[in-house]
């Protein structure tokens, strides 16, 4: 599960880096990556937790679950993919576009962030393997949410600057790429 979504978030950093790049507002590059949040977010809300609602159990069943609080924290936390689609098929994903779109996307890395910092895998043998590499996870979300803000508030322009969103983003692509239980 980890590694596809690590997949997916390397696939995003790539086309927001090939979009600011470019210098222009590529409707391929806009369809793209708020395709592939969708899609990212859609599997993070089915695939989380295969045992639960609507792999699984029922929907009531889920609730019961012993990882049910696990299985509620994956289906919250996959709306985050979805909310970013949405603000990347407006065309928000570009650097210097619209700065209250860079702080709600800010503001929805740092909810990732919290959330990876309160997510626990109460199920798994190498508890503290695990719940280490969730950290860092966090830690590189508080600074693509940092990233954002400094965007929104206008301090990172220039050459070289409009690519370190897009780096954090693969950063974040690889730890989960390279995860392991």
């Amino acid at each position: 599960m980890h590694h596809t979504a690590g997949y997916f978030v390397f696939v995003i950093g790539i086309l927001m880096a090939m979009g600011r790049a470019t210098h222009s507002r590529q409707s391929f590059l806009q369809y793209a990556i708020g395709m592939t949040w969708t899609l990212f977010g859609l599997f993070i809300f089915v695939r989380a937790d295969p045992d639960g609602w609507p792999m699984g159990s029922s929907f009531w069943e889920s609730w019961t679950m012993p990882t049910s609080v696990e299985w509620l924290q994956h289906k919250l936390l996959s709306l985050i993919p979805l909310l970013l689609a949405l603000h990347a098929f407006r065309g928000r994903h570009m650097m210097g576009q619209n700065n209250a779109a860079s702080y709600v996307a800010g503001g929805l890395a740092i909810i990732g962030a919290v959330g990876l910092l309160s997510h626990q895998h109460l199920d798994h043998p190498g508890l503290d393997v695990v719940n280490v590499q969730h950290r860092f996870f966090a830690g590189t979300c508080l600074l693509i949410a940092l990233s954002l803000f400094k965007e929104a508030r206008g301090r990172w322009v220039g050459t070289n600057k409009r690519l370190i969103f897009p780096t954090l983003l693969i950063l974040l692509s690889l730890q989960l790429v390279w995860y392991t239980e």
